[in-house]
């Protein structure tokens, strides 16, 4: 792939609604996982819950990668894991 097909890809990812990455989080219980949903929805991200796991959807691997970090560093310390 050629570095000018990147801003193609991300315009076409963004465009199809349909997420090419995600960040997947694992809560200790399933209250915080609850919680932490509603968060990020409220931030404007796409989550899926199921349980305990959250999968919340990015547009490029950068962007995951951060938005796991994110999550690393205001989650509640309960918060497992976060990546990408």
């Amino acid at each position: 792939m050629l570095s000018g097909d990147i801003p193609r890809l991300h315009h076409e990812a963004a465009a199809s609604g349909i997420a090419q990455w995600e960040a997947r989080v694992e809560c200790r219980s399933h209250r915080e996982a609850v919680a932490l949903a509603s968060k990020l929805r409220s931030e404007g991200r796409a989550v899926v819950r199921r349980w305990k796991f959250l999968v919340v959807g990015a547009n490029s691997e950068d962007e995951a990668r951060e938005l796991a970090e994110q999550i690393r560093r205001e989650a509640v310390p309960a918060w497992l894991r976060a990546y990408y």
